[in-house]
C-alpha cells in the first residue's frame, strides 16, 4: 500500500506542471512555452519511461541470472526458458508500447512548424510558425 501511494504522488507531482502552465484559449487547444513543456517532457520521459524501463530490464536480467543458475532437470529446464521468454517479452512489450508516445511527444514540441503539427484543426495554426520561444498551441485531442 505504502508503494503504491508513493508511486500515485510521484505521478501527481508529475502531472503537476502540465496543469500549472497550460492557459486555455477559445476551441479545444491550450497554449503553453516550449520550455515550459520541454521541462514536463524530459522529466516525464526519464520518471515514466527510463527508470522503469532500466528497472524492469534490470530485475529481469537477475531473474534470469537466477534461472539458470538453478538449471538441472529437463522439466526444469523448459520451465526456466518460458519464463525467461515470458520475461523478456514482457520487458519487449513495456518499451515498444511507451516508446511511440514519447517520440511523437518530442517531435510534436521540436519541429520547427509545430503549430501545424500538433494542432491540425486550428486555421491559425498552419498559417504561422511560432518562434522557438513563443507558446505552442497543442490539441487537447493530441493529448
Amino acid at each position: 500500500a505504502g508503494t503504491v501511494a508513493v508511486i500515485w504522488l510521484v505521478s501527481i507531482a508529475m502531472a503537476l506542471p502540465k496543469v500549472t502552465y497550460i492557459q486555455f484559449d477559445s476551441g479545444c487547444t491550450w497554449s503553453v512555452g516550449r520550455g515550459h513543456w520541454l521541462g514536463f517532457l524530459v522529466p516525464a520521459f526519464l520518471v515514466y519511461y527510463v527508470a522503469p524501463l532500466l528497472c524492469i530490464a534490470l530485475h529481469c536480467g537477475l531473474i534470469i541470472t537466477h534461472l539458470y543458475r538453478c538449471r538441472g532437470t529437463l522439466a526444469a529446464d523448459h520451465r526456466n526458458k518460458k519464463a525467461t521468454a515470458l520475461l523478456i517479452g514482457s520487458t519487449l512489450v513495456f518499451a515498444i508500447s511507451w516508446l511511440p508516445y514519447y517520440v511523437l511527444e518530442f517531435v510534436n514540441v521540436l519541429s520547427p512548424s509545430l503549430n501545424s503539427v500538433s494542432s491540425p484543426a486550428s486555421p491559425a495554426s498552419s498559417s504561422i510558425a511560432p518562434s522557438p520561444a513563443s507558446s505552442t498551441e497543442v490539441s487537447l485531442l493530441w493529448e
